[in-house]
């Protein structure tokens, strides 16, 4: 605190699902626990980053304010992510003194008690303002700093390096671009500050292994999706993000199709002679796919926005039933359409059967 005899800290707690939530408590040189000075304020939420002003009247201190929905919200830093709060020492009321798209960070109070400064995303830069407490009047003053940490959502207690006035309440001592920089607020103008440090370091020889970054061939460790034809005289399996078919036993691998989305779970037909297959491409979504068993002749039975799933022939090979997955926002699809389906190999539509249920199959 400003009288020397106190200071605030932010506290975070060891229990792992209250990770991303903190308080700031005030801590007095005789020790002991703490007192509160600003409760947590719930989860997904946090505060930190607490600042007395010099003349002892108000707390300045980052939160992540609650999201509308109740659910963390730490994707787009360009959003409304953090606001700097102001707290009356006298009266206790906290309100919010900034805030707004890019977020606000990192306040440091002016030696007079009248500016702010802080720290905000705008799009792709990190850029210093100063705040004037009476006029309400944000200005930005440097746009070269490094990148903030506001899109980080676990608690780290500092969303830029901290900084600081000069007593002349018009310069800023700041980091950026891997200097110290004096920040002229009225200006807008920065000189580097020069610096030496003393170090003593110890520079050993790095162990380094040749390797080959792009090699014509090497040997694939995993392997998923196995199947295998009835008459056991091949086997068909996902790598790579591609089928392979490989002849027993001591064929070897080639790819079953020269596809260029994504494929996934291989099913044979009971009689051996067909292979369906799902297709995946990240612009357009899956497809369940229909071949010989060689992969001659692909063609596309279905397709949908959604994640389609392990197909399963018929015993007579007259249809296949799949399964529709949930959407969900990494992989799309929502209300597309979940549940089990079954569709006719002849053509036609795919015929809804329930929601229930993973690996679908037909009874002999």
């Amino acid at each position: 605190g400003p009288d020397g005899k106190s200071f605030g800290a932010t506290r975070l707690s060891s229990i792992y699902k209250n990770l991303d939530t903190s308080e700031l408590i005030l801590f007095y040189p005789g020790g002991g626990f703490g007192l509160p000075l600003v409760a947590s304020p719930g989860q997904y939420e946090n505060v930190h980053e607490g600042q007395f002003s010099p003349d002892g009247r108000k707390f300045y201190y980052t939160l992540k304010p609650p999201n509308p929905n109740g659910k963390p919200l730490f994707q787009d830093a360009n959003h409304i992510l953090h606001v700097i709060m102001q707290r009356d020492m006298s009266s206790g009321e906290s309100e919010q003194l900034i805030g707004g798209f890019g977020g606000a960070t990192t306040p440091q109070v002016s030696p007079d008690s009248k500016q702010v400064a802080f720290v905000r995303r705008v799009k792709t830069k990190t850029v210093l303002f100063v705040y004037d407490l009476e006029s309400g009047e944000q200005k930005p003053v440097y746009d070269g700093l490094d990148r903030d940490m506001q899109a980080e959502w676990i608690p780290q207690g500092s969303f830029y390096p901290q900084f600081g006035w000069f007593p002349d309440g018009r310069h800023i001592a700041i980091w950026g671009k891997g200097k110290l920089l004096k920040v002229d607020t009225q200006t807008a103008t920065t000189t580097d500050i020069p610096f030496s440090a003393n170090a003593d370091l110890r520079v050993t020889d790095v162990a380094r292994f040749p390797f080959e970054l792009a090699p014509e061939e090497f040997t694939v460790r995993a392997i998923q999706h196995l199947a295998v034809a009835p008459g056991k005289q091949s086997i068909v399996f996902s790598a790579l993000g591609y089928l392979w078919q490989k002849a027993l036993p001591d064929g070897k691998p080639k790819r079953l199709s020269d596809a260029t989305a994504l494929e996934f779970e291989p099913v044979y037909a009971a009689d051996g002679k067909s292979l369906a297959w799902v297709q995946w491409d990240d612009e357009t979504g899956s497809a369940l796919m229909l071949a010989s068993a060689n992969g001659k002749k692909p063609k596309q039975l279905i397709s949908s926005p959604a994640v389609i799933r392990q197909p399963a022939f018929s015993p007579d090979g007259r249809f296949i039933v799949y399964q529709v997955e949930e959407g969900s926002k990494c992989m799309g699809g929502i209300r597309k359409g979940m549940g089990t389906y079954v569709v006719p190999l002849s053509g036609g539509a795919p015929r809804y059967i329930t929601d229930a249920g993973l690996h679908p199959r037909f009874s002999p």
